[in-house]
């Protein structure tokens, strides 16, 4: 579990001097730049539900007129329970890297659509399996990190000339690949692709 904490740290760490570093490239080279937070809301769902809140950093930058280059990553607030779930379990973090699609704008607003890929990353999800060895732990639960793809769409609202406010629906799509759980079993979990309704909302400073 710790080492899952400590993974979840360097990976949240890493992505943010990533989207920094991006971010103080495009200031260098003159380009209309965004950074801000966002609060999300993740609907997870297998065999049972989990909704899930996470907070997390967004920046962008304007590639040409309308389109822009996205980078976001989110960390659940708390850690969930870590039990039973081969698909989730400990603390959530997501990443998403990808593209949006400014449309006109309607005096203080103007909606968008978005497609990024990305990982979704669970911290002590279900990953082995061992019977019939003396051990009080035949269960392990370790870090799930798995692709994903995310697409949607909402609006930015600017309540001043620097100061926006913006609204996201998206659907995160999870693959799970086939893995065996199971030590010594000719059982597979099979792999899934799963839906996760996710809505954010946030602030954001525009250069």
């Amino acid at each position: 579990m710790r080492g899952a904490l400590c993974l979840d740290h360097i990976m949240i760490k890493y992505c943010s001097v990533l989207i920094l570093a991006t971010l103080l490239s495009a200031v260098a080279a003159g380009q209309r730049i965004e950074i801000g937070t966002q609060f999300t809301y993740f609907h997870q769902k297998y065999f049972h539900t989990r909704h899930t809140a996470l907070v997390g950093l967004r920046t962008s930058w304007q590639l040409v007129p309308h389109l822009s280059l996205e980078a976001q990553v989110d960390t659940s607030v708390t850690r969930r329970m870590s039990g039973g779930s081969s698909l989730d379990g400990g603390q959530l973090t997501l990443g998403n890297f990808g593209f949006r699609v400014d449309g006109p704008r309607l005096r203080r607003m103007q909606p968008f659509a978005l497609a990024r890929g990305g990982f979704v990353s669970n911290g002590a999800a279900l990953t082995r399996i061992q019977f019939g060895v003396p051990s009080f732990k035949p269960r392990t639960n370790s870090r799930l990190t798995e692709p994903s793809f995310n697409f949607g769409g909402g609006a930015n609202v600017m309540l001043s000339r620097r100061i926006g406010l913006r609204m996201d629906l998206q659907d995160t799509v999870a693959f799970y690949h086939k893995r065996q759980i199971i030590v010594g079993s000719t059982d597979e979990f099979n792999g899934i692709t799963l839906h996760n309704f996710q809505s954010s909302v946030g602030m954001f400073l525009r250069f």
